[in-house]
């Protein structure tokens, strides 16, 4: 349920692997200094006191993935129910100059935290955008159900973190056989392996990974595109809890203004197993109601894609249209399989340059799947904000529970940048299986954040959020949305990035 006293951050330009107990972890970095990329990294963390009656003290340990020693150790405290943000790293005082590596978030009270990693290439700052989130814990394999090399342009770099208390061996195996290890990797510090630059893997690969160690571990990997059509950056968490039988994904696009998504599944389990995809009932109004997609055998350590744009129902709109009200879909799905093996399975979502929604430059971002048990009365969001700059965020919320949430109300924590104070939002009557997005964006909900054209500065928040939901049966989980406006002037590049709530019971 990803809450705790302790979490792992792994290490990369702050691509976040939280390991949350009273210590995090996370892979972190500022920047990648051993990278052949045209791309400079920074990274930067969100922490938020899941504790909304006491303050919390805590303690971010920044080690360096070279050595594996801690090269910064910042203390702080937050106030109940509060969140910070250290963007960039170097508003700690005394932060390395250059930090390529991982921390430990240590704390008194329950924490959660996000990472986020931006990229400047070619003279464009922030042209790369994405999120992870924290772990509850390590463990002593990790799955990886999508790693690549120049597949149209998409690598992928790994970051697996050592979240045990001793010296661990990590050892990466490929499903194509192909087999990789690092050694003497210290307990906070983590390890790169890099696809992109990996001659073994051949001229291109699409596949999936299972990382063992001595230790418990996490991981993080980052989807990258420097060159081609899409020109993005889309980070995902590995699985450490080796899966389930059936899996639950909150947000599921197809010709949704230029978006759509692609749900990757791996198969856990010791043979070959048929997969399925069913799908929610659509949301905001839209008549499209698609069918479950065809079965999918899937061998053992393998995975495959599922792609929500082309072929079958999804075909008319071509590669991501904008769709109509009776062709376009925005909701949930459910991934089973017959021989009830545990499965572990991402989702891109990605939006089509010159669309409607999202401009110019192509936009991806990634989330994963939520075991079914994952659900819980309240939830937390470390970073939401609504016209900031051109930057807005969105809250997609499914109920997993048996009964429907009479109501589903998010509660706005206190503003760091201006005066305005958001009213709660609440979402009414949100049956099982069913899913509801609040958006801290234009018109929508109770608070009318703004036009965005001009931004209204009046309308300005940037903080945190709670999401409580009632009813008997009742239960919640969600991922945030974080993207760049239109109407306001914003990267010139793949503005968007995406983490899951946390359970905050």
């Amino acid at each position: 349920m990803n809450k705790s006293l302790k979490s792992v951050i792994s290490s990369v330009l702050v691509i976040g692997a939280l390991s949350m107990s009273i210590t995090m972890t996370a892979p972190v970095a500022m920047a990648e200094p051993d990278a052949p990329s045209a791309i400079t990294y920074s990274s930067g963390i969100t922490i938020q006191n899941l504790n909304r009656s006491a303050s919390a003290a805590i303690v971010i340990d920044f080690y360096d993935r070279t050595t594996g020693s801690v090269a910064k150790s910042h203390s702080d405290t937050l106030t109940a129910g509060a969140s910070k943000t250290y963007f960039p790293l170097s508003v700690i005082p005394g932060f390395p100059s250059s930090f390529d590596g991982s921390a430990v978030v240590s704390s008194d009270q329950m924490v959660a935290a996000i990472a986020d990693l931006r990229g400047d290439s070619g003279g464009v700052t922030s042209k790369y955008f994405d999120t992870t989130g924290s772990f509850a814990q390590g463990a002593v394999q990790v799955n990886l159900p999508l790693v690549m090399k120049a597949n149209y342009g998409l690598s992928t770099f790994t970051y697996v973190q050592n979240a045990g208390t001793a010296a661990a061996s990590i050892y990466v195996n490929y499903s194509n056989g192909t087999s990789k290890s690092a050694t003497n990797i210290q307990p906070g510090a983590a390890a790169k392996f890099d696809q992109g630059a990996d001659a073994d893997l051949g001229v291109t690969f699409v596949g999936s990974a299972i990382v063992t160690s001595t230790q418990p571990i996490v991981a993080s990997v980052m989807q990258v595109a420097e060159t081609g059509a899409f020109q993005v950056l889309i980070g995902y968490n590995g699985f450490v809890d080796n899966g389930s039988p059936a899996l639950t994904l909150p947000l599921i696009m197809g010709n949704n203004y230029g978006f759509y998504t692609g749900v990757q599944v791996q198969n856990n389990g010791p043979a070959a197993t048929t997969v399925y995809l069913s799908y929610g009932p659509n949301g905001q109004g839209n008549t499209m109601a698609p069918v479950p997609e065809a079965p999918v055998v899937v061998d053992a350590g393998k995975s495959t894609t599922i792609l929500q744009f082309n072929g079958g129902q999804w075909g008319e709109y071509g590669t991501g249209g904008n769709g109509t009200t009776a062709t376009r879909y925005v909701g949930s799905a459910i991934v089973t399989n017959t021989m009830g093996y545990n499965l572990s399975a991402i989702v891109n979502q990605v939006c089509v340059g010159s669309k409607t929604a999202c401009g110019v430059a192509t936009v991806a971002s990634n989330y994963t799947s939520f075991l079914p048990t994952a659900g819980a009365t309240t939830i937390a969001a470390p970073l939401i904000y609504g016209n900031y700059y051109g930057w807005h965020t969105g809250v997609q919320i499914l109920n997993v529970g048996t009964g429907t949430c009479t109501n589903v109300t998010m509660t706005f924590g206190a503003n760091q940048v201006g005066a305005f104070a958001p009213v709660a939002e609440t979402v009414s009557n949100l049956a099982p299986n069913s899913s509801s997005t609040i958006l801290q964006f234009g018109v929508t909900g109770s608070n009318t954040w703004g036009t965005h054209n001009p931004e209204d500065a009046t309308k300005r928040y940037y903080g945190n959020a709670f999401i409580t939901g009632t009813g008997t049966g009742c239960s919640i989980l969600g991922i945030v949305n974080q993207a760049g406006s239109l109407a306001v002037p914003v990267p010139a590049g793949d503005s968007l990035s995406t983490y899951m709530t946390f359970g905050a019971e």
